[in-house]
């Protein structure tokens, strides 16, 4: 029998770090920041790094409870390839972040890659305190609405 060996970082030389933020306090939102760092290949020659980001992405949400993303994209070099939409939940495999506030944070790195699709990377900052901050606000909300109901339902 032959076995072919396989492992997530061979699709990919991106790299990646995984943040959490949360205020102290009870039934507070929790937001995950994601950076991706390094450079995507151009149309198909990004697919596998598209696919290794949705990946992580998808990994990090099934493991750490989070009730929002900032995607940092501030270190990615990113021209254009279609791939990459897939960690935004526009694809034919979702991460999950789709049901969730998100945000993104670009720079001159990757701003032309995200210009003809702005869109759905929306909300767009320049600054990762100012992405946290939105995301935890609408989080947030989320959060207190959910409980909120719960709370009428139970009371």
């Amino acid at each position: 029998m032959q076995l072919t060996p396989h492992r997530f970082d061979d699709l990919s030389d991106i790299q990646y770090q995984i943040f959490t933020q949360t205020d102290a306090g009870t039934r507070r939102a929790t937001v995950m920041v994601l950076q991706f760092t390094g450079t995507i290949g151009d149309g198909s020659a990004g697919n596998d790094d598209g696919v290794f980001m949705r990946m992580i992405t998808l990994a990090a949400l099934s493991v750490w409870r989070t009730h929002g993303v900032v995607f940092d994209l501030r270190e990615l070099n990113y021209v254009w390839g279609d791939k990459i939409w897939e960690i935004f939940g526009h694809g034919i495999h979702p991460p999950g972040v789709e049901k969730l506030p998100y945000a993104t944070v670009i720079s001159d790195r990757c701003r032309e890659g995200f210009a003809t699709c702005m869109s759905i990377v929306e909300p767009v900052f320049e600054e990762l305190e100012a992405a946290v901050a939105n995301v935890r606000d609408r989080a947030q909300r989320a959060l207190d609405n959910m409980w909120a109901e719960i709370d009428t339902e139970s009371g």
